[in-house]
């Protein structure tokens, strides 16, 4: 199991309030026999955590997430087998590991451990446990205030935005039909391209806590010509990127390479076909061809330049 996180008395919950905390838990189990169309009403799990004032139990929850890579690890496992868990405590958490009890039909079946425990009090330490390097420590520590103001429901924020829409381009090559953005275009409005210098101002201001940023949104973000450059600007600070295209754009081998090497951790592909005929009654404007061309090319410089 993933270690849980904890985060004590971070947020003002208003007057009166006894909030302590957030545990959550992440992990996966299952147990052997256990057929696919059971797993929701046989299997449950009751954790228990350490706290100040003793153990605090919490029960019969049931597994929520499907955790293909642990099918692929052990053929024949349930595909309802993970489990993300927010518990909101009651005291604040002990040191030590959180105990497990694995149940069928509300009978204990099995019985385990989790953790440790790690307090996020101090996001410096935190991340010490966790892995995570000194330069990504303001990015955890505003992670951790962002979700407990979630949690919390917490009216006024302190914490900064960890994800952004950043739009590298308005326009767009296609006439999809039903696309709002090409109703907008109809109607004649229009938008700046995107410029490097505009994308510094917002990392000069929100980078050291961004987590992600989306470079699409209304347009096609290949037809503006710096996207590379707005992607690399962000990975410079260690910002996870990515972006939906149709792909559908003429692009020189230079384009290519400086899409694979800008540092985009990930591509989108919006493709609605599998034959030209099909492809375009969506796609209006498209061609498949191009577009499983520009693909295969993206490819071969992805493993070209390692």
């Amino acid at each position: 199991m993933r270690a849980p996180f904890y985060r004590p008395g971070f947020v003002d919950s208003g007057p009166g309030s006894d909030e302590t905390g957030f545990l959550t838990v992440t992990g996966w189990a299952f147990l052997s026999g256990m057929p696919d169309h059971l797993v929701d009403d046989a299997f449950s799990i009751d954790i228990g955590v350490p706290t100040m004032a003793g153990m605090q139990a919490f029960q019969n929850l049931h597994p929520i997430e499907t955790r293909e890579d642990v099918r692929g690890a052990f053929p024949g496992s349930p595909s309802s087998n993970g489990f993300h868990f927010v518990l909101k405590l009651d005291s604040p958490a002990a040191q030590g590991h959180i105990g497990i009890i694995l149940k069928r039909d509300g009978i204990p079946a099995e019985t385990g451990t989790g953790g440790p425990i790690i307090d996020c009090t101090d996001p410096t330490r935190a991340a010490a446990a966790l892995g995570i390097p000194d330069q990504m420590v303001p990015k955890l520590a505003n992670l951790m205030l962002n979700e407990s103001e979630r949690l919390a429901g917490s009216v006024v924020k302190r914490s900064t935005p960890i994800s952004l829409f950043v739009d590298p381009s308005f326009a767009c090559n296609l006439h999809c039909p039903h696309c709002l953005s090409e109703d907008l275009r109809a109607k004649r409005q229009t938008r700046a391209v995107m410029k490097p210098d505009m994308l510094d101002r917002i990392l000069d201001r929100y980078g050291a806590h961004l987590i992600q940023i989306i470079f699409a949104l209304w347009g096609e973000p290949l037809l503006n010509r710096r996207t590379d450059d707005l992607v690399r600007r962000a990975k410079q600070h260690g910002i996870f990127t990515e972006y939906s295209t149709n792909l559908s754009v003429p692009l020189s081998d230079a384009r290519i390479d400086g899409i694979v090497t800008s540092g985009i951790d990930e591509i989108r592909l919006s493709i609605d076909g599998a034959t030209q005929e099909t492809y375009e009654k969506y796609r209006v404007g498209g061609s498949l061809d191009l577009v499983l061309s520009n693909l295969r090319r993206l490819i071969a410089a992805k493993q070209r330049l390692g």
